[in-house]
């Protein structure tokens, strides 16, 4: 693996991690988890593979926590890790799949869900801005 691969990676994790104000570049977090996959393809241990699937789910779950970051960024992260969990399914044994589900939704439902009911404003602007950022790459 390159030098620049790995620097690309990292830089692109500590951009999602952070947001860095990329708010309106959702679609920088599913080059996260494409390079994220990509990467863990090209190990040859089954061990470093499942660290690097872990290191992906693992920073998308905290920045899905980090209440400083924009709430849409946030959901986009949460969207992602559902669509990891069939992944986690397989990697992961059967107690450690649930207790990850039930972390990952326990999360979700404090740091985002919670968020929304207190502050109808929020929510109400969040929609907006979802329904319009999906209108936006229909029309691209």
């Amino acid at each position: 693996m390159s030098h620049y691969y790995c620097f690309t990676f990292s830089a692109i994790e500590s951009t999602v991690r952070y947001c860095d104000n990329q708010a309106n570049d959702l679609d920088l977090i599913g080059s996260y988890v494409h390079l994220g996959l990509q990467r863990a393809k090209s190990l040859k241990q089954l061990n470093s593979v499942r660290t690097a699937h872990m290191r992906v789910v693992n920073t998308l779950i905290e920045t899905m926590c980090d209440s400083n970051i924009p709430l849409v960024w946030r959901e986009h992260c949460f969207l992602y890790i559902k669509r990891l969990m069939p992944l986690l399914f397989e990697m992961l044994s059967r107690d450690e799949y649930d207790k990850k589900t039930i972390q990952i939704n326990t999360l979700y439902h404090y740091f985002i869900c919670k968020q929304l009911t207190q502050s109808p404003t929020k929510a109400k602007t969040h929609h907006t801005t979802t329904i319009n950022n999906l209108i936006k790459r229909r029309n691209l």
